[in-house]
């Protein structure tokens, strides 16, 4: 994108991040750069990562450590979303002592994913007619509107998601809506179009998009910010 528009590029990722971390990354960093524009992208996972009840039922979209989590009194708490964490933080504790029990966990956590029908189906099925997952589609509106508040006055706000995989797509276009945040359309398209013509965009885990993904998403970045600047 730098390469491609007159403009100053600053780039963070990072691996199992949910919208709360990545507020605060922006919390951290928006002081010493004073950005014009910030945009952020959202998978629908991250529906997950931002509630604890959802991740403790999730056995595919946990990352299974010790996350921070909104409250809904506008607090910030730390916990392990998954069963028996006091066991588990012993066993990371002492993991040169404990490698057996924390291959059994492992094992469990990989074979439960694997096999047992955890919340996702729910969800797919009833949306926000599952109270975990409705009261996680009210954090993460309340985590945007923490990062909108958070933004220089004239710092523009656009989000964009890397899948539209409903009903998680739906409900952060209305999220970003009432917030009055631009969603920026196309890129799950794009590369979706992309794949379907037969290119590899995704790397070797098969989720996350390796060079050609990022390249295609960036394209639609560029194209959308290109018609703004005309």
């Amino acid at each position: 994108m730098a390469a491609r528009l007159p403009c100053t590029v600053y780039a963070y990722g990072t691996g199992g991040f949910g919208t709360l971390q990545e507020y605060m990354v922006l919390d951290k960093y928006v002081g010493r750069i004073a950005p014009d524009i910030v945009v952020l992208q959202y998978c629908y996972n991250d529906f997950y990562n931002n509630s604890y009840e959802m991740e403790l039922r999730s056995a595919k979209n946990s990352n299974s450590m010790v996350r921070p989590y909104y409250t809904s009194d506008d607090r910030i708490v730390y916990r392990l979303p998954m069963r028996f964490p006091r066991l588990r933080r012993l066993a990371n504790d002492y993991a040169d002592t404990f490698k057996l029990p924390l291959y059994l966990l492992y094992k469990v956590d990989k074979l439960n994913a694997r096999f047992v029908d955890t919340v996702e189906k729910e969800i797919e099925a009833k949306g926000k007619g599952v109270p975990a997952y409705a009261q996680s589609v009210e954090t993460t509106g309340r985590i945007f509107e923490k990062i909108k508040r958070r933004l220089p006055p004239k710092t523009q706000f656009y989000v964009f998601a890397v899948d539209d995989k409903q009903p998680y797509y739906a409900d952060l276009a209305t999220i970003l809506r009432k917030a009055g945040i631009p969603l920026i359309t196309g890129v799950a398209e794009a590369v979706r179009s992309a794949e379907a013509a037969g290119k590899v965009t995704r790397a070797d885990d098969g989720v996350h998009w390796n060079e050609t993904g990022h390249a295609i998403a960036a394209g639609k970045l560029v194209d959308f910010f290109a018609q703004k600047w005309q």
